[in-house]
């Protein structure tokens, strides 16, 4: 590989290796152009927490280490470039638990961003590392001889970083040299891998309890396409517009519309002095749309919504064999009306207001008119 060539597949490297959604995807995204950097045999992405417990890990533990562990990951973790490595590393989990404190590059120190990649040789001659219980019990059964290091994180407690392995000859100054030079973007495209592993999580809880509270979340695309949509926001929409005819998977058009004025679509600025809230009133209620966030680099939005019923007393009340008059006169007594003050609200007299307080009372097995009131006030608040 000519130099100039060289230099192009690092810049297009560390362009490939940021963006991705998940720590898993950049993994996989990292160890592929590293095989087009490197001339190598196997290139992994490991990490080991000795202060992880195995899936019995409380969420409070969880939290105490998180500065170091990626979410969902367990203690030892390992992405290959080769399915078989895969499965081979699978399987000698428990040696590499045991071995890896022997490796040449473990009591390395405290990883910070100029830190710099070595090979094995750098710090210890290739005889005496294959006599190292590391090589011995674990490294030799993947067929390689020489490994070089990029390291991204190691602490006392906890070792990540990027291994290429190869089994014919050593790395070169030049491979290293183009280890370094990576390295800075590699460990930043890490950093934030993870991090947004972790704001998924936060995300994904605070959706939950959303969603517990009949809020939904809508992400969408600037053009109006529903990219993903929660339960209670698919039926917020439902109510919000019960007559819609356009295909679900897009927004309804005065939604996009007002999302498209609002966050001024095509402009790199969120607008200013802007009420980014959209309310539309129906006859039985509001439906409310706020906007959560803008990711203007993918034209995307991430939107609450939510379907708040209209109060309607009467609608409440409206139950157990009485009739709609019936509720109206129940709602009448929760008010304290007498029967002459209920005719005047109703427009009917007040003989036939007595009578329909007589059905009430029966019809709920109470003996006066207060115990009816004090019925509909348990069913006015959800009682009941």
């Amino acid at each position: 590989m000519n130099r100039k060539s060289a230099e192009w597949k690092a810049v297009e490297f560390i362009r490939v290796i940021h963006g991705h959604d998940t720590f898993e995807c950049w993994c996989r995204a990292m160890i592929q152009g590293m095989k087009d950097l490197f001339p190598v045999d196997l290139i992994s992405y490991t990490q080991f927490d000795a202060t992880c417990r195995e899936a019995s890990l409380t969420d409070e533990h969880e939290d105490e280490h998180q500065s170091h562990s990626c979410p969902a990951m367990n203690r030892h973790f390992h992405e290959w470039s080769n399915e078989g490595a895969n499965r081979t590393a699978q399987c000698l989990a428990p040696v590499f638990e045991q071995v890896i404190g022997s490796h040449p590059l473990a009591p390395y120190g405290e990883v910070s961003l100029v830190t710099p990649s070595k090979r094995v040789s750098d710090v210890l001659g290739n005889a005496r590392f294959r006599e190292t219980a590391f090589y011995r019990e674990y490294f030799r059964h993947f067929g390689v001889k020489y490994q070089m290091v990029i390291p991204l994180e190691i602490t006392p407690t906890f070792h990540s970083g990027v291994t290429l392995d190869h089994g014919a000859s050593d790395f070169t100054k030049r491979d290293l040299e183009l280890a370094n030079l990576i390295r800075p973007h590699v460990h930043h495209a890490f950093k934030l891998a993870i991090e947004h592993d972790r704001l998924r999580v936060v995300l994904e809880r605070q959706a939950a309890l959303l969603e517990e509270r009949g809020v939904g979340q809508l992400d969408v695309s600037f053009d109006g396409s529903i990219l993903r949509e929660t339960n209670a926001a698919r039926l917020a929409l439902i109510l919000g517009f019960p007559h819609r005819q356009v295909a679900r998977e897009r927004l309804p058009a005065e939604i996009h519309e007002w999302l498209r004025s609002r966050v001024n679509v095509g402009f790199s600025a969120r607008p200013a002095d802007r009420d980014l809230t959209f309310r539309r009133a129906g006859v039985d209620g509001v439906l409310s749309v706020n906007v959560l966030s803008l990711q203007y680099e993918v034209q995307r939005a991430s939107l609450l919504i939510s379907y708040a019923e209209r109060f309607d007393p009467i609608k409440r009340l409206h139950r157990d064999g009485l009739t709609r008059r019936e509720a109206e006169v129940l709602y009448c007594l929760t008010l304290g009306n007498t029967d002459k003050q209920i005719a005047t609200a109703l427009g009917i007299k007040a003989a036939t207001a007595r009578t329909h307080v007589e059905r009430i009372r029966r019809k709920l097995g109470v003996p006066t008119r207060t115990g009816a009131a004090a019925i509909a006030v348990d069913w006015l608040h959800g009682h009941g």
